[in-house]
């Protein structure tokens, strides 16, 4: 595990990081699309890494109106901070291994669970989500967030290759050659794996399947990945079908399908407003006055509707 995992907290804005708004949008954005599919999200329990800031915590009780929220925390050392920062009553303070805290999980209940971790793919991780996928109600999801970086700065495709090979064990492909961990290809290798350890995860679970619903890569700093995936049977799968069919470009139907990649350009607030102005468009005249390139054109239109806006508040 990693040694900074539980310090990143003081060197990041969890808030003012422009690609996981965006991935924190869009899966409001999924979530409400279930919702107008009947799905009940305010019955869901919400369980995430909420740290001192409880971004996601916050969002999913006020836009999915969920009132049952817990927050896990390993670092015992900021506890008086996480109970100082807990901004709602209702939300649950775990300090302890979220591992630890799965078993706890009701079987009677449909959860949410976000394992957010900001350290690269270990053994540890691959435990967490197997026992998610083997415990978890039906209809419940998991979403998984890891860090798809290099082992070390300076880790080629060998250094990569016994990296992953020895944390997936059962998992591993044997197709898999030291060219498939090649430093740009670590996010889709990362996303395998995860797949497998879902596959796995329900294998024993007659009629229940792994439902890949959410595939993320994105960088506000290192290049993460998330994978999010329901535990279902047949009603879940239908209700996943109805909403791919409205369109929502970003959702996946199966594991191992191109994620989808979250590339926010950067922006004046002018050419902002201007490109906004002219969406929704995949015509590139339309940005031509804002001198900005088609490829940031491109990205602009894929990402501006979950786009954040910041403005700096002088108080005399």
């Amino acid at each position: 595990m990693s040694p900074v995992s539980a310090r990143s907290y003081l060197s990041v804005a969890y808030d003012l990081r422009p690609s996981k708004q965006v991935e924190r949008r869009m899966l409001l954005d999924f979530f409400r699309r279930l919702a107008g599919c009947g799905v009940v999200m305010e019955s869901y329990r919400y369980t995430g890494m909420g740290s001192i800031h409880f971004i996601d915590h916050i969002l999913f009780h006020k836009f999915l109106g969920i009132d049952k929220l817990v927050s896990v925390e390993r670092d015992e050392e900021i506890e008086r901070r996480v109970h100082f920062n807990r901004p709602f009553d209702n939300v649950e303070l775990k300090i302890m291994e979220v591992g630890d805290f799965i078993p706890e999980l009701s079987s009677e209940e449909k959860h949410i669970v976000w394992l957010d971790y900001d350290y690269r793919l270990s053994e540890d991780m691959i435990d967490d989500v197997r026992a998610c996928s083997r415990h978890l109600s039906v209809g419940s999801f998991v979403l998984v967030t890891v860090d798809a970086e290099p082992p070390r700065a300076s880790a080629g495709s060998s250094d990569n290759f016994s990296y992953y090979r020895k944390i997936a064990e059962q998992f591993w492909r044997l197709e898999w050659t030291q060219s498939d961990f090649a430093n740009e290809l670590l996010h889709l290798r990362a996303l395998d794996l995860l797949g497998s350890v879902f596959l796995e995860g329900v294998a024993g679970r007659p009629g229940v399947q792994a439902l890949p619903c959410i595939s993320f890569v994105y960088a506000d700093g290192h290049q993460m990945v998330t994978l999010g995936v329901q535990i279902g049977a047949d009603q879940e799968a239908a209700d996943l079908e109805r909403v791919r069919n409205e369109g929502a470009e970003y959702l996946v139907t199966g594991f191992g399908e191109n994620p989808f990649y979250i590339d926010v350009p950067v922006l004046t607030r002018r050419e902002r407003l201007t490109l906004e102005a002219a969406m929704p468009s995949n015509d590139f005249k339309k940005g031509l006055t804002t001198g900005v390139s088609e490829e940031e054109f491109e990205k602009f239109s894929r990402v501006y509707r979950f786009l954040p806006s910041y403005a700096e508040l002088l108080l005399g």
